[in-house]
């Protein structure tokens, strides 16, 4: 189970890191376009690990087939990633 949760903190950085471009998760970047997407990496990184720590726990309470719980990982994630892209296409940029 440890094993479980600490592979889901690489998993949810590489997705930060090839969402916003950038390497730091925790220093915003000056420019205002690259820290719009700084925000949406960090908001999608957000999403994937809580989406990992539930499927993780239900995975491991309820004995949930590896095929069923990835399933629910990745319904999770675009549920929960959802609303961060709607508000990052609303910006003024976009309109």
């Amino acid at each position: 189970m440890l094993e479980q949760f600490m592979l889901l903190i690489p998993l949810c950085y590489a997705i930060f890191v090839f969402t916003s471009g950038t390497f730091n998760p925790f220093r915003p970047m000056s420019a205002p376009l690259k820290r719009r997407s700084w925000r949406l990496g960090r908001a999608i990184a957000m999403a994937s690990l809580v989406a990992g720590l539930i499927t993780v726990f239900a995975f491991n309470v309820y004995g949930l087939d590896s095929r069923m719980a990835l399933s629910i990982y990745l319904v999770l994630v675009s549920l929960f990633v959802i609303p961060s892209v709607i508000k990052y296409r609303k910006t003024s940029v976009w309109r």
